[in-house]
C-alpha cells in the first residue's frame, strides 16, 4: 500500500468576530490592539486613561490577588502545592498592597479592585490614584 503524501493546509485566519463585535470592540479602543477591549485596564490603556506603567502595576496587582484568591483555605487550584514561605511572602504582600490602598482611601482601593481584580468598570480618576499609589509600592519600595 502506497503511503499518501499530506497536503499542508494554509493557515486559517484568526476569527475576529463578528461585525458587531468588531463595531464594539473599535468604539472601546478605536484603533489600539482589539485585544485591549477584552479587559477594563486594557480600555482604560487604550484610550490613553492610564500609562503603560500604571497598567503594569494593575496588571501585577491582579495576578497577585488571583494567586492568593485561588489559594483559598482548601490550597491552591492549580494542583501544585506552593510551599508555606511562597505563601507567606505573597500573604505579606497582598496585606501590605491593600493597606497602601486603604490609606489611600476606600473608594480607591474600590475602584482599584473593580478594574483590576474583579475586571467591572471603575471610576477613572480614584483608579488613577490606586494605581499610582501601585507603582509606588512596588516599584518605590521594591516589594518582590
Amino acid at each position: 500500500m502506497r503511503a499518501q503524501r499530506k497536503r499542508k493546509r494554509a493557515p486559517k485566519p484568526p476569527d475576529l468576530g463578528t461585525p458587531e463585535q468588531l463595531a464594539r470592540r473599535f468604539a472601546l479602543v478605536g484603533d489600539a490592539n482589539p485585544q485591549l477591549a477584552s479587559y477594563p485596564l486594557g480600555v482604560f490603556l487604550a484610550r490613553k486613561i492610564i500609562s503603560q506603567d500604571e497598567h503594569n502595576a494593575g496588571m501585577r496587582y491582579a495576578g497577585l490577588a488571583k494567586e492568593i484568591l485561588h489559594l483559598g483555605p482548601k490550597g491552591p487550584t492549580s494542583g501544585v502545592e506552593p510551599n508555606t514561605e511562597q505563601v507567606a511572602r505573597m500573604m505579606a504582600e497582598w496585606r501590605a498592597l491593600c493597606t497602601f490602598l486603604l490609606a489611600a482611601g476606600r473608594d480607591v482601593k474600590g475602584a482599584t479592585d473593580d478594574a483590576c481584580v474583579y475586571e467591572r468598570g471603575a471610576d477613572a480618576t480614584l483608579l488613577r490614584i490606586g494605581l499610582a499609589t501601585l507603582q509606588k509600592a512596588f516599584y518605590g519600595r521594591r516589594m518582590h
